[in-house]
């Protein structure tokens, strides 16, 4: 029963994966690489089992499934994402943390781990209420002196005039299962209403899931904006400053920069892997080759209040937040460093690096023998997901992203001829053409 309930919960995520037929993509894609045996396993899929995208309700046998199934797939992206969010400000040390769609509590797990637990006050929200008594019971069977103390479940983010705002907030895997864009905008706003520091959203890697994430980055990012440009209309010169650093947000990670995403328009999106271990009953179905483990797929963005930080040259002389040492601060160069959207490619005496950069493109840079022994060792030893901190020794090349093709029925000759790209022709008309020239 359990196994079949687990297979249930991946048709359902399945069946929410973004690709949709009515694109004619070319997934030949010179940045991200080929995906067209990830488009011809979503559409075969679809034609065997015939299941409409749908969300399942989580009830007692379907939350008993989550555990066994699913949960090391949760667990995984967010222990990494957490894991990096410490490392990148090791100053952190939240006081409070609400996790919304908690599950049976996984992000609550995480956190109370990663922080030496050290973090007094937990808030838990899922409208599952056999999640929620699946969380409490585990934490039973926590031993004493570990044991999580001061931690509250709640089925529903309910509004407060003068509600506790919480030093960090997580979202995992939870946007996806709103019903439609405007109630996730809505929560995704109260979320951040809620935020005292840092807001956490995690969601599937995939198309549906960054897409999510992309829209979540650019609605927070356009808010701050807005409320710095009324602030600074009604504040004074003097206050305008400080209105501004107060209400700004910038993003943490993954993103070195705080523009446009340059892959929001594109076939492609932004995602990362975790490996994590197999369930060993998934081992024994027929559908699963013989492997120990399993690559989690997940897109995450880190939200921060206030104005990113600048470089030590980025400051000016009459500025009197000037550092008075030069000491190079790491944690905060770090924001400026790219990212890698995909897995190095290690060449004979060089290496290919294709990263996300601070100037809000997709490059790519080559880092040969030449450059230096650190910086070398440090692109040979990089993975997909790291930042990296040297600059290539020659200038990076600008990528350029491909973008969606709508395919759209006509019955007109002349408009199938402009539709067809010309590399998909067929070769009848290619020798009529010769013949004619």
């Amino acid at each position: 029963m359990i196994k079949h309930d687990a297979n249930r919960i991946y048709q359902s995520l399945r069946s929410t994966t973004g690709y949709d037929p009515k694109f004619d993509v070319d997934f030949k894609d010179p940045i991200m690489g080929p995906c067209k045996s990830a488009r011809n396993a979503f559409k075969r899929f679809v034609l065997e089992n015939e299941v409409k995208p749908h969300v399942l309700e989580y009830g007692t046998r379907e939350a008993m499934a989550y555990i066994a199934g699913y949960l090391p797939i949760s667990y995984g992206p967010i222990f990494n994402v957490l894991t990096e969010l410490k490392s990148r400000i090791p100053d952190f040390s939240p006081q409070s943390v609400m996790d919304f769609g908690t599950g049976p509590g996984t992000a609550i797990w995480v956190s109370h781990n990663i922080w030496d637990k050290h973090v007094p006050n937990f808030l838990g929200i899922d409208i599952s209420e056999s999640m929620l008594r699946t969380a409490e019971k585990l934490l039973s069977f926590q031993p004493k002196e570990d044991r999580i103390k001061n931690i509250e479940f709640k089925r529903y983010l309910s509004y407060e005039p003068h509600q506790l705002k919480h030093d960090l907030v997580i979202s995992a895997f939870t946007l996806n299962e709103l019903p439609n864009d405007n109630i996730r905008e809505t929560v995704l706003e109260s979320l951040w209403n809620r935020t005292n520091d840092l807001l956490v959203l995690i969601e599937n890697g995939t198309p549906a899931g960054f897409k999510i994430i992309a829209e979540a980055r650019k609605r927070i990012l356009n808010i701050n904006k807005q409320n710095n440009e009324v602030e600074s209309t009604i504040d004074n010169l003097e206050d305008e400053t400080k209105s501004i650093t107060k209400h700004g947000a910038h993003v943490v990670a993954p993103c070195p920069h705080d523009g446009i995403c340059p892959l929001v328009k594109s076939r492609n999106w932004c995602h990362f892997s975790q490996r994590i271990n197999r369930p060993l009953y998934l081992m024994q179905t027929k559908n699963v080759k013989n492997h120990n483990f399993e690559d989690s797929k997940y897109c995450y963005v880190i939200l921060r209040k206030g104005q990113r930080p600048k470089l030590l040259t980025e400051f000016t002389s009459t500025n009197a937040d000037k550092p008075s040492d030069n000491k190079r601060d790491l944690t905060v160069e770090a924001y400026h460093w790219s990212r890698l959207v995909l897995p190095p490619m290690k060449r004979s005496a060089h290496v290919v690096l294709d990263y996300c950069s601070k100037t809000g493109y997709i490059e790519r840079g080559i880092i040969p023998k030449s450059q230096g022994k650190v910086p070398y060792r440090d692109a040979r030893k990089s993975i997909w997901g790291d930042l990296f901190p040297h600059e290539p020794k020659k200038p990076a090349v600008r990528r350029h992203v491909p973008q969606y093709i709508e395919q759209v029925d006509v019955k007109s000759k002349e408009k199938d001829k402009v539709r067809i790209p010309s590399g998909q022709r067929s070769s009848k008309k290619i020798n009529n053409k010769k013949r004619e020239a």
